[in-house]
């Protein structure tokens, strides 16, 4: 009887190891990986987060000295690639609950990714008053699809950092879909009157003006990181009367072919934003608006508040310029 009790006892005591193992992902699961690529958009996730909460400066810094999987480009996570990142039906094991954050619960992400809690992204938000950033920044939380803007000072919230690389697969999320691509077009063309070199494509998808600007910011592309939104200036240098370049943009969807005036052979797709602001003031108020130019026609035109309509991002573009000799 007592080596029937003894027997007993131990195989509860087993059971409870083997739950608290189960239930607990501070002691991470074996199946979890070092890194995972989103077969959907191409890009490299780490496969947890930095495990611990920090203050946004701090989590970009994280990301950028992360040597994971024998690379060296890591970076934080814009919102949209967090947003990509969730899956209802996912329930991976993760910490954040409780009042210390430390307790276990599921969270909705793909690819089985270990997670502390809410994510800070690298998407700085725009003061829709001045058309600066605002010193807010978009944060991400996988328990409930909640978006939320947070303080990015130096005495700002704490949250968690997740970082990502772009690999060679293009992201289905911010480049047009590859069989519409021309295959002659140029990964990047430098112009020989200015010096500016540019992507050899546009993003591919309707995008507001705050989007389009962190897109350039966050662009790794020929082995170059200080791309950005170019001015209204810099299209208009492009612009090539004579050209007539196959592209998309034609139709009310944006996606029928129709041909470009713009030098290099660039791949456009629809009205490139600028990053130059243009704020008017009318009987004395100040309206927000950003000058984008049509390379069908070179006219140059002003959107109204495209930080505040879903019709501000209709057919625009960004495009995204670094100078050739840095």
């Amino acid at each position: 009887m007592k080596w029937q009790a003894t027997q007993l006892i131990f195989v509860l005591l087993l059971g409870v190891i083997v739950m608290a193992s189960a239930e607990h992902p501070s002691t991470q699961k074996k199946d979890n990986q070092e890194t995972w690529i989103d077969p959907a958009t191409g890009l490299m996730w780490a496969g947890q987060d930095n495990g611990r909460e920090v203050r946004w400066y701090k989590a970009n810094r994280y990301c950028r000295n992360l040597r994971l999987g024998g690379y060296s480009d890591w970076r934080l996570a814009t919102i949209e690639e967090l947003e990509s990142l969730y899956d209802g039906t996912a329930m991976a094991p993760g910490l954040g609950a409780g009042k210390d954050g430390k307790r276990p619960w599921a969270l909705h992400v793909k690819g089985n990714l270990l997670l502390s809690g809410r994510q800070w992204s690298s998407t700085q938000t725009i003061d829709h008053y001045t058309g600066g950033l605002s010193g807010f920044v978009w944060c991400y939380d996988f328990w409930n699809k909640f978006k939320d803007k947070d303080d990015a000072s130096f005495l700002g919230e704490f949250h968690y950092a997740l970082c990502v690389r772009s690999t060679s697969v293009q992201s289905a999320s911010i480049t047009a879909p590859i069989s519409q691509q021309k295959k002659d077009s140029p990964e990047t063309w430098v112009d020989s009157t200015t010096g500016l070199m540019w992507a050899g494509k546009d993003n591919g998808r309707d995008v507001k003006w705050p989007i389009a600007t962190n897109y350039c910011s966050d662009l790794r592309l020929g082995g170059y990181a200080d791309w950005r939104l170019a001015t209204i200036e810099e299209l208009e240098g492009i612009y090539d009367e004579i050209a007539s370049v196959p592209g998309l943009g034609a139709g009310k969807d944006g996606k029928g072919v129709t041909t470009w005036h713009v030098k290099g052979n660039l791949l456009l797709t629809g009205r490139q934003w600028s990053s130059s602001p243009n704020i008017e003031k009318v009987l004395g108020n100040s309206f927000d608006r950003v000058w984008f130019l049509d390379f069908s026609d070179e006219h140059k035109r002003k959107n109204d508040s495209p930080w505040l309509y879903a019709s501000a991002s209709y057919h625009m573009r960004a495009l995204c310029v670094r100078s050739a000799d840095k």
